[in-house]
């Protein structure tokens, strides 16, 4: 399998196996979810500033997804023991590496977008 449809693959699974949203992913300061969408379905080319953000939230740390482009096989995501919160029906998990005041300004922000989407759709009904 190439770099590009193996990177592909991993982030299919990572999603699936994380029950993450793609909002939920970006939210966590990964990628947009039309470059998400992208990464899955397209052979358009990643810049670089989404490598990073892909690592960062898969727990690869800096250079994993570069290096799967490259033809290396994924590095492993680890999901076992990693640090989760559970608020209503969200799932945080903390990617490895993050110090806890960034990790706490992601879960805060996570929160904060997603209570806005909330009330902006109780605004639209």
């Amino acid at each position: 399998m190439d770099g590009r449809k193996a990177l592909a693959k991993a982030f299919d699974d990572f999603l699936a196996d994380s029950g993450l949203t793609q909002a939920e992913v970006t939210a966590m300061g990964g990628p947009s979810s039309t470059t998400q969408t992208k990464i899955r379905l397209t052979d358009d080319p990643i810049p670089r500033q989404t490598l990073k953000k892909i690592d960062l939230v898969m727990g690869w740390g800096e250079g994993g997804a570069a290096r799967v482009l490259a033809g290396d096989p994924p590095p492993h995501t680890e999901t076992v023991g990693a640090e989760s919160h559970t608020d209503g029906d969200l799932l945080y998990r903390r990617p490895e590496g993050l110090s806890d005041p960034e990790w706490e300004r992601i879960r805060g922000e996570a929160q904060s977008w997603i209570d806005w989407q909330v009330q902006r759709a109780d605004r639209e009904r």
